[in-house]
């Protein structure tokens, strides 16, 4: 239901970032009102163009899905970051105009239509060009938890992947990279929070490989997050089989004495009209009153955090923002959207920001992760 209302919003507010930046170099440049129709057919091009890759993807093109992605998804990043900047740069022209009201000479530091177009693009050149190389700067980060739901001296390693978006032609380094960081966290368990992949399992071929290569004694579990839907179900369900993994849909395990591991499909599943299992009724249920208690979750949403009845719930989905300052604009959606958050006495949720990426190939103040989750016994 939220994607349902995110959508429609997502999609005017990025039009409206078009007309945005159409406003303003027509205002820096009025020569370019002689050519408002080209702007126009170029806006709606790259405005089409990931929808555009997604088709070419599902439809066994990956060439056609390659170009356009780049092509759409980089304009993204620039559009985001010429509207942010630009959004700024009248929030002081404002000021200014506000301030010569008591003296004229503060008039001067107004920013001109030009300034304001020629700063926007030094800043959104600057933030894609750092994006780029931080989008490759993978990092492990390491949390302990303690409970005395664990024998005294247990300790459990358990490595968390999440959000690598793999296409057919995004990602090998990205598996590679990853499956080495893995394996030297030497890991009791592995499990993957979702959004795996981005398209058919067809063109993973030389993706599943690699992912096949993860060991831990406790095996490797993984949930359905949003993209899996969108790429097809079916085709999640065929990678994650050649990749390894055990899929927990609506379903639970004991892969290790004393932990519980729980898993839910992404709710993209009721509004893309495929099999999904979202209900953590029947698992709150079925619950060991004395086992540790997992709950993989792609999003990183509790319904009644004071009721709580996982110990840790591990999710992913928000990329921690992956280009600030978007992270602000999920801020009312997702409250709790990177890091570790005691969200009930005893009961934690950790978000991962993600391996990969969605959309614009780069990242900006959200650094690409795996995390290390420690888990003591006390009891």
């Amino acid at each position: 239901m939220i994607m349902l209302l995110i959508f429609p919003i997502v999609l005017l507010s990025y039009a409206a970032m078009h007309a945005y930046m159409g406003i303003k170099l027509v205002r820096a440049f009025p020569r370019l009102r002689l050519f408002t129709a080209w702007l126009l057919i170029v806006f709606t091009g790259l405005f089409a163009a990931p929808f555009l890759a997604r088709w070419f993807g599902n439809r066994g093109h990956p060439l056609l899905a390659e170009l356009a992605g780049a092509a759409g998804y980089t304009w993204i990043a620039i559009v985001f970051w010429f509207f942010s900047v630009g959004l700024l740069l009248d929030a002081w022209n404002l000021l200014v105009r506000l301030a010569s009201l008591f003296s004229a000479r503060a008039a001067r530091r107004r920013v001109s239509p030009r300034g304001t177009v020629g700063i926007a693009g030094i800043v959104a050149a600057a933030a894609m060009a750092w994006g780029l190389a931080e989008a490759r700067w993978l990092r492990v980060e390491t949390i302990v938890l303690r409970s005395d739901r664990l024998p005294a001296g247990t300790t459990y390693r358990v490595a968390q992947i999440s959000d690598l978006h793999l296409t057919a032609r995004r990602g090998g380094w990205l598996v590679d990279t990853v499956v080495s960081a893995v394996h030297a966290l030497k890991p009791d368990l592995i499990v993957s929070t979702g959004d795996l992949i981005d398209a058919p399992a067809a063109q993973l071929r030389d993706k599943a490989g690699p992912l096949r290569r993860l060991a831990a004694p406790g095996g490797r579990y993984a949930v359905l997050g949003n993209h899996e839907y969108f790429a097809g179900v079916s085709e999640a369900l065929a990678f994650h089989q050649a990749a390894g993994f055990t899929l927990l849909r609506g379903a639970a395990a004991e892969p290790l004495p004393g932990l519980w591991l729980a898993g839910v499909d992404d709710p993209a599943g009721s509004f893309t009209h495929q099999p999904y299992f979202i209900s953590e009724r029947l698992l709150a249920a079925a619950r060991p009153a004395d086992r540790f208690v997992v709950l993989l979750k792609h999003q990183p949403l509790v319904s009644r955090p004071e009721k709580a009845w996982f110990d840790l719930q591990l999710s992913g989905h928000t990329h921690g923002g992956q280009m600030f300052p978007f992270e602000w604009l999920l801020k009312p959606i997702y409250p709790l959207r990177r890091g570790l958050h005691e969200v009930a006495p005893g009961r934690w949720l950790y978000v991962n920001r993600g391996a990969g990426t969605w959309g614009p190939p780069m990242r900006l103040l959200a650094r690409p992760e795996i995390t290390l989750i420690v888990i003591e016994g006390t009891r």
